[in-house]
């Protein structure tokens, strides 16, 4: 990601402060600042099951996105982060419900759902994926054109997802937050709404 860059100090990791390891300067309406002066802006991709599709929809869905890109020589980078979900919550809930209950039929299902539940968490796959594009623009100027620059791509980057039915949206300062704590610690991340308080215990510890 574009706000973690390499120190020419003298200083050792463990001397650094957080702050100065990764980049950020603030995260302020829909933007990441950078201390190096880019600004950074990041668009949400929604999860597209293609198997659901039949094949020739599927192929023209990839082409009609792909051309809509080669008009855009710009850089971006596109990630795909993950976090692991705790399931002894859902496990629990699927038990009382198992003994809270003397129907058969519920019992069986019941049964199925604890099964795949279990089997999930022992095969490593219980696991959210989230899928971001990141757009930047060095402050070479007024910081409002730069700012301007990040949001238009952003829009149009969204359009060509909506085009061919990928619903997809541009992420402000909590959602960035958000993201910024899937980054650095995926496991431990909290990713509930956290509605309009900014005041995001993991990531502004980061930021003070």
């Amino acid at each position: 990601m574009k706000y973690k860059k390499k120190s020419t100090s003298t200083k050792t990791a463990r001397q650094m402060r957080a702050d100065e390891f990764t980049n950020v300067k603030d995260i302020k309406r829909y933007f990441l600042y950078t201390n190096d002066g880019y600004v950074i802006g990041y668009l949400q991709v929604s999860p597209l099951n293609l198997d659901l599709l039949p094949q020739e929809e599927r192929k023209a869905k990839a082409n009609r996105l792909a051309a809509s890109f080669q008009s855009d020589k710009k850089d971006f980078v596109y990630m795909a982060l993950f976090r692991e979900i705790d399931l002894d919550g859902y496990k629990n809930m699927l038990k009382q419900k198992y003994r809270a209950t003397d129907d058969i039929g519920k019992r069986h299902i019941l049964e199925e759902m604890l099964l795949e539940g279990t089997e999930l968490s022992v095969n490593g796959e219980n696991f959210d994926h989230y899928h971001y594009i990141e757009i930047w623009k060095k402050i070479e100027g007024e910081k409002k054109e730069a700012e301007e620059e990040v949001r238009q791509r952003l829009e149009e980057f969204k359009q060509r997802f909506f085009e061919v039915g990928v619903n997809c949206r541009i992420l402000h300062d909590a959602e960035i937050m958000k993201m910024c704590n899937l980054y650095g610690n995926p496991v431990q991340a909290p990713f509930d709404t956290i509605g309009d308080n900014l005041l995001y215990e993991n990531i502004m510890k980061i930021l003070n």
